[in-house]
């Protein structure tokens, strides 16, 4: 199972606005909340991601890798461009599913040795954000927290699982979700 960050899929969603023109550089703006400014969401997202950056839990790294027998149609100087405003990397492969997970692999510190399958192996090119992340609790889980439980799934149907249990008082909620927060040690 992997889990898409919304900062990673945010961040690709600017990495895509910057690198295009006109209409479709501002149409995805407007979905990223911008109105018609794809510099200020692009300014906003790069921003963020140092700024989260800085507790050093998280690692955020960002490329674009495009297959070598098209290196000529990228815009001279786009690789600097990438490394100026997202901290990125461009780089060319003959076999893309191999340049992605070396890449992957590195960027996750091991965590993730292997995303991408052969299904991708006749693409062009392919945007990517990779996010570590590595924190202790502030309360850690202990083995009484963990127990037997009956898990209800979207379905309706119910399942007994292995679960983790703890008592959090940061209640959050808003349109689209509610829960409670469970703080990391010195993030």
């Amino acid at each position: 199972s992997y889990v898409f960050s919304p900062l990673s899929i945010l961040v690709l969603l600017g990495i895509l606005a910057d690198a295009t023109g006109s209409e479709t550089r501002e149409e995805i703006a407007k979905a990223l909340g911008s109105d018609d400014n794809a510099e200020e969401i692009i300014e906003w997202l790069t921003a963020a991601q140092k700024d989260l950056m800085e507790s050093g839990a998280l690692i955020s790294s960002n490329a674009v890798c495009i297959r070598e027998d098209i290196k000529n149609k990228i815009a001279s100087g786009y690789d600097k461009h990438l490394q100026d405003v997202f901290d990125g990397k461009l780089f060319t492969a003959k076999d893309m599913v191999d340049a992605v997970n070396r890449w992957v692999n590195e960027k996750t510190n091991g965590m993730i040795p292997q995303i991408a399958d052969e299904s991708m192996s006749a693409m062009l090119a392919c945007l990517m954000n990779a996010i570590a992340f590595e924190a202790k609790w502030g309360k850690k889980y202990e083995y009484d927290d963990i127990d037997a439980g009956d898990f209800t799934n979207s379905d309706g149907s119910c399942k007994e699982v292995t679960m983790m249990r703890s008592t959090e008082w940061q209640y959050i909620e808003d349109a689209h979700f509610t829960g409670f927060t469970k703080p990391y040690k010195e993030v």
